[in-house]
């Protein structure tokens, strides 16, 4: 066998791994960055989970607006923490958390053009309908929610403590962790919906061809 025509055949099969990993992971990252941006730089869902949690009345809602807006603004870069809701160890936190979407962000840009550059119909169908499920299975967190943002995702995230509210915190009253809880099953919820549409159209585009 002649080894030149070998080496190609090994260099076309590790581009085509490496093109397809680009591929799923853009599209696994796309997909979760964009219902998880709406959320984070938004104040709509700040505000509809005070429905959910009596917290937000205790703090009263003028307070609980300002505040959203406030925070909202921040995390756009729009403006700081600035009222006197917020404590130091707040401020510190959410500056922490700031950095990280900020660093989400120009990795969703660097995803987006991996998604464009390695873009395959039938394989972003097939690949969508994996990440579904594997979405879909990150439900059964939910049941022991609270081990798991106390033991495992803050200790992995964080190497301080400054997340842990207190009743003097002003995110005690706007993100008790319900709200996180409830948050995390409408990203699981959003991102699973968006990848299946983009299965079934594809898929129904495929079908036509």
């Amino acid at each position: 066998m002649d080894k030149s025509y070998t080496c190609k055949g090994i260099s076309t099969f590790i581009l085509k791994i490496v093109r397809h990993s680009i591929l799923f992971l853009s599209l696994f990252y796309v997909t979760l960055y964009l219902p998880f941006s709406l959320i984070l730089y938004l104040p709509g869902w700040y505000k509809i989970s005070c429905n959910w949690h009596s917290r937000c009345e205790k703090m009263g809602y003028e307070r609980i607006d300002t505040g959203i807006k406030e925070l909202s603004r921040f995390f756009r870069h729009q403006g700081e923490l600035t009222s006197i809701f917020w404590t130091g160890k707040e401020k510190a936190h959410l500056l922490e958390v700031r950095h990280m979407a900020d660093k989400m962000f120009f990795f969703s840009i660097f995803a987006l053009c991996g998604l464009i550059f390695c873009f395959h119909a039938r394989l972003v169908s097939d690949f969508a309908l994996v990440n579904m499920i594997i979405i879909l299975s990150l439900l059964t967190i939910l049941p022991v929610f609270g081990v798991f943002w106390r033991d495992v995702f803050h200790p992995i995230l964080f190497k301080n403590q400054l997340w842990l509210n207190t009743r003097f915190d002003f995110s005690f009253y706007i993100m008790p962790r319900v709200f996180f809880k409830i948050t995390t099953a409408l990203l699981i919820v959003i991102c699973s919906g968006i990848n299946f549409l983009i299965w079934y159209g594809l898929r129904k585009r495929l079908l036509k061809l």
